[in-house]
């Protein structure tokens, strides 16, 4: 049985280190979250990290250095690239991080932001489910190649026949 409650990333990740949830999927692999949870073997799907902007708005956009010093939104706690991290840690990306995409949007919509970081498939659902899709365009090149995205298991959450359900689970995937 499955219970599907939308949260913010920051917390579903702490919650899933926690053992408070039991699960979450849309999850990058990256060796933290190894060490929290179980990833199953084969992914639900495939995702790039893009950057949109509004329409009219573009920038040329090639390499990271071409975002220094513009203010992009992400969503809290969430991983783009190395590249892109490191350059945010070192204060050469201005970023606004917020736990939702809803808001980044809004955020875009009313110009706080120069454009939204983030799992491609994701935002364009979100710009249609907020019936804005003719406002917002992504920039042509990708912040980061296409990553694999897991259903992952919490570690620590009380889970009778774990590894039967992972089995169960790698199998329905498969």
């Amino acid at each position: 049985k499955v219970v599907l409650k939308p949260m913010p990333w920051a917390r579903i990740l702490a919650e899933v280190e926690e053992g408070i949830i039991e699960g979450t999927f849309g999850c990058y692999k990256n060796a933290k979250r190894e060490e929290i949870a179980i990833f199953l073997d084969f992914p639900i799907s495939w995702n790039a990290v893009s950057i949109f902007v509004r329409k009219g708005e573009e920038f040329p956009f090639e390499k990271i250095e071409d975002l220094y010093g513009k203010r992009i939104g992400i969503v809290r706690k969430y991983t783009t690239s190395k590249e892109f991290d490191q350059a945010m840690r070192e204060g050469r990306i201005p970023v606004e991080e917020v736990d939702d995409y809803k808001n980044l949007v809004r955020m875009l919509d009313a110009e706080r932001i120069k454009g939204i970081a983030g799992a491609t498939s994701a935002i364009q659902a979100h710009f249609t489910d907020m019936k804005m899709s003719d406002r917002f365009v992504a920039l042509p090149h990708f912040v980061s190649e296409p990553r694999s995205v897991h259903i992952c298991i919490s570690k620590t959450a009380k889970i009778p026949n774990r590894e039967a359900m992972i089995a169960k689970m790698n199998q329905a995937i498969r």
